[in-house]
């Protein structure tokens, strides 16, 4: 008689299933932001850019949960942004990124523009 043993089951991978079938990946995003973890550290975890899970905070923000955006980009890069874009517009994010030095990302001005509610 062979004795099978059942694979022990994990509810946090459960939870994540089920919240990922449901269409809430950005959920989990949020999930893992609201225990400290840093886009990059969010990004490698899930097997996700940047870009994704950035847009997963920004929809969970837009869903009223609390994003705290203040720590992702630097003060001082915040302010060069955010004179780029008064400089030449929100009309497209190249001749923002243009206009800053290269240590300012596409990321980082996306970040700006939704913690600041520039349309």
């Amino acid at each position: 008689m062979t004795n099978k043993t059942e694979p022990e089951e994990n509810p946090i991978q459960e939870t994540i299933n089920d919240k990922e079938s449901r269409g809430g990946s950005h959920e989990i995003t949020y999930e893992c932001h609201t225990r400290g973890q840093s886009l990059s550290e969010i990004a490698k975890e899930r097997g996700l850019t940047l870009n994704t899970v950035i847009g997963h905070l920004i929809r969970c923000d837009q869903e009223g949960k609390t994003v705290d955006w203040s720590g992702f980009v630097d003060p001082e890069k915040e302010k060069e942004i955010l004179d780029a874009i008064e400089s030449v517009g929100l009309d497209a994010l190249k001749p923002i990124k243009t206009a800053l030095p290269e240590t300012c990302s596409y990321d980082d001005i996306k970040i700006v523009n939704h913690k600041n509610d520039l349309k």
